[in-house]
């Protein structure tokens, strides 16, 4: 616990902290989502990054799915499963909609986040949190949103094809941004 503690010190001293990926030791957040003891920690980390909420929402964003990814073990996966947790998915989604509202760019990654969570929050019965999602949705502009890192954006997007209810839509947007 002390370690997170650390982390939250860290980040605040340092935000944007744009090398915490290379510099953070990713490990310190195992098992983070289903430790009780961890909840100090989510009230800390929402702290620090509610001051940058309107400054710089995506950053915050990157940092809690950061975050994520290590604390289900699968930072070097494909995988967006930590978003099936319904409160870091709501914390995720106040920093997408703080985004959305001041029509910054999404990468296809964030987009497919925000889908991600919908559908999440559909199969949890989560009437609360897809409403939010929707929410975030409604804001997303096509004009909005590009590929940051094609190679890596491409393997998302088609792992997670499934997000899409609708086929042609999906590849209606896979051709427009160049990913199937």
């Amino acid at each position: 616990m002390c370690k997170l503690i650390d982390f939250t010190a860290k980040l605040a001293e340092k935000f944007p902290w744009d090398n915490m990926e290379k510099e953070a030791d990713g490990t310190i957040f195992k098992g983070v989502f289903w430790e009780d003891e961890n909840e100090l920690f989510w009230i800390r980390l929402n702290e620090v990054l509610e001051l940058y909420k309107e400054k710089a929402p995506l950053r915050c964003a990157e940092i809690l799915d950061f975050i994520g990814r290590h604390a289900v073990e699968r930072s070097d996966d494909i995988t967006l499963c930590h978003y099936r947790n319904s409160c870091f998915a709501g914390l995720t989604l106040q920093y997408l909609e703080s985004a959305g509202k001041q029509n910054m760019k999404f990468s296809m990654l964030q987009c497919l986040i925000v889908l991600d969570i919908l559908f999440e929050a559909a199969n949890q019965k989560n009437k609360q949190l897809y409403e939010h999602g929707v929410k975030v949705v409604r804001l997303l502009k096509l004009d909005n949103i590009s590929v940051v890192d094609a190679e890596l954006e491409k393997k998302y997007f088609r792992g997670y094809h499934y997000l899409w209810s609708n086929r042609q839509r999906y590849e209606a947007v896979g051709a427009r941004f160049g990913l199937l």
